[in-house]
Parts: C-alpha cells; sequence; structure tokens
C-alpha cells in the first residue's frame, strides 16, 4: 500500500461498463461543470457562483476554492492516474490535504463504476485497497466514499444503509451516512428540497450522521455570514442540533489556521445549538489531530493564550473520548456522545 493509503487499480481498464460509464460521466457532469477551463494559462478555474456559493468575503472565497480544488484534484488523480495519486498532492498545502484523499476516495467510487462490479463488492474492494484503519486520512476516506455513494443512490438511504451494515470496519460506517448528506446538502437540495426526506428515513444513528454532514455542507454556503448559516440550520427544527454539529466541524476544520473564528461564533449561541455546535468544534480538532498533529500544533502557536488554552481543553478532551471508544463497534456514535458533554 502507498504513503498515501490509496493503491489503486492499474490505469489499464478491465471490462467497461456502460452503464458505469454512463454513471461516471454524470457525476462528472455535476462536479466539474462549474470548472472554467478558459484561461489562456491553461490552468482550470472555479467559479463558486455555479456551485450556487455566493460568499462575498475574499478569504471566505479563497478558502472555499482551495477546498474544491484540493477535492477535485484528488477525484480526478484517482480516477485518471491512480497511480500518482502521492506525487500529485505535493501542490497542496497541509491545510488542504484532507480534502485531496477525500476527493481521492470519492474517485475510487466513480473509478469503479466503469467496471462490471457490485457496490458491495466495490467497497470490500475499497476496504482492501484503498484504505487502512491506522492511516491519518482514513476518516475522510470513508466519507468521501460516502460522496460517492451519494451519487449512485440519491434519494435511496436504505441503499446507504445497507452497504454500511456490511463494511469490514463497521465501526466507521456512518462515516458513509455522513458523507451522503453533505453531498445532497451540497449538489441536490437547493434543487430538489424534498430529498431531505430520505435522511429523515433512515434510523437510529446514521440519520444523525447524515443531517450532520448536511450541516457542513450548508457552511460553505454561509461562511461569512454565521447568522445566515444558523437560521439555515433552524430550519430543520427536530434535526437541527445534528446541523449545528455540523457546521461547528466545518468552521473549525476549514479555519484551522485560525481558531478564533469558530469559538467567537459559538459564543453567539446559546443552549443545546452552542453545545452542538462546540461538539463539531471537538471532533474537527480530533480529525485535524489525526491527519496532522504537528500541523495542528503548529497553527495554535500564534493564538491568544486564553482561546490556545480552550482550544488545548477541546483537544485533550476529544483525545481521551477517543481513545476510549474507537475500538467499539459504535465508535462514531459513542464518540459524537462524548464529545457533546
Amino acid at each position: 500500500m502507498s504513503a498515501s493509503g490509496l493503491q489503486l487499480p492499474s490505469e489499464r481498464s478491465d471490462r467497461i461498463n456502460p452503464f458505469g460509464r454512463m454513471l461516471a460521466s454524470r457525476v462528472l457532469g455535476h462536479m466539474i461543470g462549474p470548472l472554467d477551463s478558459e484561461r489562456g494559462d491553461g490552468e482550470r478555474r472555479l467559479e463558486l457562483d455555479k456551485f450556487g456559493i455566493e460568499v462575498e468575503e475574499p478569504w471566505c472565497r479563497e478558502r472555499i476554492l482551495g477546498v474544491l480544488r484540493s477535492f477535485f484534484d484528488g477525484f480526478e488523480t484517482a480516477i485518471s492516474r491512480p497511480s500518482r495519486l502521492d506525487e500529485r498532492r505535493g501542490p497542496h498545502e497541509p491545510l488542504y490535504y484532507p480534502f485531496y484523499y477525500e476527493g481521492a476516495a470519492m474517485g475510487y467510487g466513480a473509478r469503479q463504476a466503469f467496471r462490471f462490479r457490485l457496490t458491495r463488492s466495490m467497497v470490500a474492494g475499497f476496504e482492501r485497497e484503498a484504505t487502512s484503519p491506522d492511516h491519518p486520512f482514513a476518516f475522510l476516506q470513508y466519507v468521501g466514499l460516502g460522496f460517492w455513494l451519494g451519487f449512485r443512490f440519491a434519494g435511496y438511504s436504505r441503499a446507504i444503509d445497507f452497504i454500511a451494515e456490511g463494511l469490514q470496519e463497521r465501526r466507521l460506517r456512518h462515516l458513509l451516512h455522513d458523507g451522503y448528506g453533505f453531498q445532497l446538502g451540497f449538489f441536490r437540495l437547493r434543487k430538489k428540497p424534498r430529498l431531505v426526506d430520505s435522511i429523515r428515513s433512515l434510523e437510529g444513528f446514521g440519520r444523525a450522521s447524515a443531517f450532520n454532514g448536511l450541516g457542513r455542507s450548508l457552511w460553505f454556503f454561509h461562511m461569512d455570514r454565521p447568522e445566515a448559516a444558523m437560521e439555515a440550520a433552524r430550519a430543520f427544527e427536530d434535526d437541527k442540533l445534528d446541523v449545528f454539529g455540523g457546521m461547528g466541524l466545518a468552521a473549525t476544520f476549514t479555519r484551522v489556521d485560525d481558531l478564533s473564528r469558530p469559538y467567537s461564533i459559538a459564543e453567539k449561541l446559546e443552549g443545546g445549538e452552542r453545545r452542538a455546535f462546540e461538539k463539531g468544534i471537538r471532533i474537527a480538532l480530533f480529525c485535524r489531530h489525526e491527519n496532522d498533529a504537528e500541523f495542528l500544533e503548529s497553527s495554535m502557536v500564534s493564538l491568544e493564550v486564553a482561546v490556545r488554552e480552550r482550544v488545548r481543553a477541546d483537544l485533550d478532551h476529544a483525545l481521551r473520548v477517543g481513545e476510549a471508544t474507537r475500538r467499539s463497534d459504535e465508535f462514531i456514535a459513542e464518540f459524537h456522545d462524548g464529545c457533546s458533554a
């Protein structure tokens, strides 16, 4: 297995599946459509408004563009040049590495759609060939696979349940639900709002995890307007706290180089909304620590003392919870619950 953990099939295609080709082409159309390839220097440009993202603050736009560039680069590399996945990570900053591997994991699913391969067989291959439980980006990889399943089974959330229950790493199964929720929120709900019913049809923590993913997606549309983001979360009524948790996670994970910002947002919330948002902060810190502890530590150095102490306390809390729960079959649910305390 490569250093990245993604040792994808060779670039020589096996039997071509015409239905898989059609499906992968539709996915590529959804994702690559918002790319503008008419720049004279040959470099493609992302147009945020084509995604429906209308943030105005320059730093927000640049941050979202960086996330999307990394994600798309990983996605496309996993499809077209899987043997070069590690070396093509180089141009991206450590801040964006998680999104690169997230996109690459989705690309694994898309690449397999070109072959005659049942979905459960594809997922088994993903766990065997493309990741490992101790890989630093394993959480992102499972979420990225959930993105692909969102394209493959949009509106059919029970299919996600069926596939998730068949994972070898069953303790990570709810990350597929998270990716499914993000995919619906980012690509689908603006045009087909009734698709949220497919998330509400899920049972147990799968539903909560999917709404957490949906909350993460919504943050990208309101990154420079936190108040609008909170109003959007409240519209989900009974599921709003899971959406708030996802927003807290995204606000922290995408702004790890200035952790004062998510904490300042949390201070404007009250009661359960604040607790859910702060749970997301702790989960994001834990994930960033798993990805690259050295990078997270370096990001904390410039913080004011009071903020740095708060970050340290939340990180230590999440690490204790993670150590106590990560071997459990219900790891994701128990970890979320522990980070809520």
